[in-house]
């Protein structure tokens, strides 16, 4: 399953863009799950072997991620928006909503490894 995923990540990257053909956009469609299904894979082989308690896992997940998602609030904050627009209610809105999830997947990886830890 995680060699699939791969794949598919692969032919996302490897499509056209822009996104502008019916083909493109049904592929497209077809290979989204691919980060979802590779955490799950991952998840479920790393629980199932035992090796990583829940705590870790998710420390080992959350905290990279909390780096990042700082990191790029900073830059997508004071690189890509006029300053004069910063305390705008569209601006506000959409850091507090949209930017907190850019990094979806970290999200589905700390779903899968809490239900596979209540499942195993």
């Amino acid at each position: 399953m995680r060699g699939i995923a791969i794949l598919m990540v692969i032919g996302i990257h490897s499509l056209p863009q822009p996104l502008n053909t019916v083909w493109a956009i049904a592929i497209d469609a077809a290979l989204r799950p691919c980060v979802p299904i590779f955490l799950f894979a991952s998840g479920y082989l790393t629980a199932l072997s035992g090796r990583a308690p829940i705590g870790r896992r998710l420390k080992a997940a959350l905290i990279p991620y909390a780096i990042a998602f700082v990191a790029a609030y900073i830059y997508m904050t004071f690189a890509q928006t006029p300053p004069w627009t910063i305390a705008s209610p569209t601006t506000l809105a959409r850091f507090g909503l949209a930017y907190v999830f850019v990094y979806y997947y970290v999200f589905v990886y700390v779903g899968c490894s809490a239900v596979m830890w209540l499942i195993l």
